[in-house]
Parts: C-alpha cells; structure tokens; sequence
C-alpha cells in the first residue's frame, strides 16, 4: 500500500474512534492521525556502512538492508575450534545427544515448565 492509502485508512479508523469518544472537534482526528503517522516514523537511524544519520526514506532503506544482509549473513567457522569442541564431549556425552528422541518427550519437558522464562540464546522460553 502507498502512503497516501495508509492515511485515508487511517482517517477512516480515527473517524469511527472519534465517534466512539463523542468528539465533536476534527482537531481529535488530526492529532490521531498526526500521532500514528509520527510513530510509524524512524526519526534517527545511523548508517551502518557510513555512520551518518539517514535524513531521507532512501537511506533509511538503504541502512536497514545492509543492516539486515550482515546480521543474517552467516559466518566463516573454524575447523579446529569445531575439533576443540568435539574433543571435550565425553562419550557417554555423544552418546546422550545422538539418542533418538520423539515429539512426545519434547512436549512433557515443556510442560514442566510452568512459568515461561525470558528467552534463552536460543530463543526459546524454556
């Protein structure tokens, strides 16, 4: 959708708050409408290849690609550190983390979890 949608869209939702409010003064519209287009806004946004603040949307896009493409980028991974690792499993270690598991077992380890937690490194509230 263009911007010039999203504004009449946006009218239309804050006319029928508007309503809902008993409002009486157009200046309520104008404020919802000015406060949503303003939150909907990326004031500052610091280039990461450059360092400068983007002033236009183009930049901003620019900024944000880049940004995206080096977080999702995977990185190079050293063989020997992946051998150091190997190397301080036990093998009764391997042998725990190659069994066989099934979506049952998963489910009653996250039952147990009551209270979900903040996220782990791996994302998960376990």
């Amino acid at each position: 959708m263009d911007e010039k949608t999203n504004e009449e869209i946006t009218k239309l939702r804050s006319g029928l708050r508007w309503r809902e409010k008993d409002e009486v003064s157009a200046g309520y519209l104008k404020r919802t409408i000015a406060t949503r287009r303003k939150q909907r806004n990326i004031e500052n946004l610091v280039h990461p290849a450059t360092g400068d603040i983007c002033s236009n949307n183009e930049d901003k896009l620019q900024a944000t690609e880049i940004f995206y493409k080096e977080l999702f980028t995977p990185e190079m991974v050293e063989n020997e550190m992946i051998q150091q690792l190997v190397e301080t499993i036990t093998p009764t270690q391997q042998d725990s983390l190659s069994r066989p598991f099934s979506f049952d077992s998963v489910r009653e380890q996250a039952i147990r979890s009551l209270n979900p937690s903040s996220p782990g490194p791996d994302g998960l509230r376990l």
